[in-house]
């Protein structure tokens, strides 16, 4: 069954410093990946070009809606885009609910 996703990127206020362009990329994998035996060397491939390059800003929301079927599993990457000054990071706790890095999957389109 197809579904519709979209992919948020909200970091909290205080998590990013300077001008930051975020390059994401979903990755040629079908499986959960473990944390453990993830390295720079064994990682994904990423598949074609990227989804975005878009600049983040504290407090700012990025959204990429994208038609999904119901039954994979999607890997992003996350990296600097060319020439930014990457200084961005946060730890994701259960408060404030309104910031981190989510999938939102639907039967209906997301507005």
């Amino acid at each position: 069954m197809m579904n519709f996703c979209q992919l948020v990127v909200k970091p909290p206020v205080d998590a990013v410093t300077g001008t930051n362009d975020l390059e994401i990329y979903e990755l040629n994998e079908g499986f959960p990946i473990t944390a453990k035996e993830l390295t720079f060397a064994n990682r994904p491939r990423r598949r074609g070009s990227p989804l975005a390059l878009t600049r983040a800003h504290n407090g700012s929301e990025w959204r990429h809606s994208f038609v999904c079927p119901s039954d994979k599993i999607f890997t992003f990457e996350f990296g600097c885009g060319a020439g930014s000054i990457c200084d961005i990071g946060w730890w994701q706790t259960k408060e404030p609910r309104d910031t981190g890095i989510f999938m939102i999957q639907s039967s209906v389109e997301i507005a």
